[in-house]
């Protein structure tokens, strides 16, 4: 696609004004995906607001832009809402995203754990339940394998930190197994030793609390 080559923000606009919407958001959309990895976390919603007028224009004209580029720039949005230490925004914004999105792709698995990881702020102890259950359902595609695990080691820190300790073992236990046919990608050994010393910091606190309480 040509819009992938020079400054996207130049070719959204140059699509934009030859009314081809889905270019154009797409432009967008890589935009937004430079300007997260540059850190710059206000540039990423404005580009996910334009991406939403554009859409909302080719949808009056109806011409529709596929889900996939308004599920990608929702997900988006959603890493800015949590980096923000906004996870209800969050949440709402990931689960449009899981909507949008090919369930069971990359992508999907990248709104679905920042989903869980919002719920798991909030203290959502219930929906994660829900979450996990909802999740390992889902039958990740072959390139979709690295996101599955590092979306269950996400969440797996919040219940070890909520003294939920069987549930994030039997998902962790079940991720491990899933992989055991393939060398460990390093971003997943790097979430799953994240998730062991979460379980063990929290093990450590709760033996502590419990000793106190026998004294």
């Amino acid at each position: 696609r040509a819009a992938g080559q020079g400054n996207p923000q130049v070719w959204a606009d140059h699509f934009s004004r030859a009314g081809r919407w889905t270019d154009a958001a797409c432009a967008l959309v890589d935009a937004a995906q430079s300007a997260l990895a540059g850190h710059d976390l206000d540039a990423v919603l404005a580009l996910v607001a334009e991406v939403r007028t554009l859409c909302a224009k080719a949808s009056a004209e109806a011409r529709p832009v596929p889900d996939r580029t308004l599920g990608l720039a929702a997900l988006l949005e959603a890493e800015v809402w949590l980096w923000r230490g906004k996870p209800l925004r969050g949440k709402e914004s990931a689960a449009e995203a899981m909507r949008l999105l090919s369930q069971g792709s990359a992508d999907w698995f990248r709104a679905a754990g920042e989903y869980g990881t919002a719920l798991g702020r909030v203290g959502a102890r219930d929906e994660l339940g829900v979450w996990i259950a909802d999740t390992a359902a889902v039958r990740p595609a072959p390139d979709a394998r690295v996101p599955w695990a590092v979306a269950f080691a996400r969440v797996a820190v919040h219940l070890y930190y909520a003294n939920d300790f069987a549930t994030p073992d039997r998902v962790l236990a079940a991720v491990e197994r899933g992989l055991a046919d393939a060398p460990l990608d390093a971003r997943v050994e790097a979430r799953l030793a994240g998730a062991r010393a979460a379980r063990a910091s929290a093990a450590a606190a709760y033996d502590l609390v419990e000793s106190e309480s026998l004294r």
